[in-house]
């Protein structure tokens, strides 16, 4: 029996985060992880239609460093006959055994998407919403970078640099978004009150472009999309702070302590 589809963002969004506030939380003090917080304003028709808070937090492991992140999405699109509420709970590990669960509402209709690539290199993905449940397995070589790890400033600019062509699994359906990506050249864009040089991108997929500005320490500046037909501009409003680097952890932490939750 499939398992019935959630009803409330709100129920969903603890779930989600759960494991990484718990794994953060049981940490000894002296090895908890710096926390990078990257909040963008989301603009549409040159004003503002919401916004997208994220935190990138850093843990140190034996076997390296742990990156994960939290993401919150809030913003009114503006459609034809009126405004589309458009909200977005997201959790996952960067690096290591990359997993990502992600709770989309659009005006009311809820979607679940979660991925979880293992030590084989496959990706497990299910997707729930009101109509059921879907699960299935993609190859490791079908996958470039989940959309989350477009904000990862370990991975995303090393890969838009290698690859010519894209393939990006998505948060928001669970598709596979493939397309051809080109450098656009160097620009300047202006980050809270700091000048920053940025190397832009254009991913075009069938779906629709997206251009993607990154800053020399690999963090996503800006970006523009197509949500529900409307072209939408995401632009960070300050540059996190620099990392200090943190202390050894005490005692082990394996790959598999972190675990998002199953779907309800």
């Amino acid at each position: 029996m499939d398992p019935k589809p959630p009803a409330s963002l709100y129920a969903l969004a603890p779930i989600i985060a759960a494991a990484i506030l718990l794994l953060i939380a049981a940490a000894p003090l002296e090895a908890r992880a710096e926390e990078q917080p990257l909040d963008y304003q989301i603009l549409a028709e040159d004003r503002s239609i919401g916004s997208r808070e994220a935190q990138i937090t850093y843990l140190p492991t034996p076997t390296g460093e742990l990156r994960l992140l939290q993401g919150w999405t809030d913003m009114l699109l503006p459609v034809a006959k009126g405004t589309l509420r458009y909200r977005q709970r997201l959790g996952a590990r960067l690096g290591g055994d990359r997993s990502f669960s992600a709770s989309l509402d659009t005006a009311g209709r809820v979607r679940e998407v979660q991925a979880r690539q293992g030590s084989d290199g496959q990706w497990n993905v299910t997707v729930v919403d009101e109509t059921g449940a879907q699960s299935w397995t993609l190859e490791a070589t079908a996958v470039d970078l989940s959309s989350p790890e477009l904000f990862d400033p370990e991975r995303a600019l090393r890969t838009l640099q290698q690859v010519q062509q894209l393939k990006l699994l998505s948060a928001e359906t669970g598709a596979i978004l493939e397309g051809p990506v080109v450098a656009l050249g160097p620009t300047t864009l202006q980050v809270g009150s700091s000048e920053v040089q940025a190397e832009r991108f254009r991913f075009s997929p069938p779906e629709g472009d997206m251009t993607l500005a990154y800053g020399p320490a690999g963090f996503l500046l800006a970006y523009d999309f197509q949500v529900a037909g409307v072209l939408v501009g995401a632009r960070l409003q300050q540059l996190p702070p620099p990392r200090t680097y943190g202390t050894v952890l005490d005692t082990p932490l394996t790959a598999g302590a972190v675990q998002e939750e199953k779907i309800p």
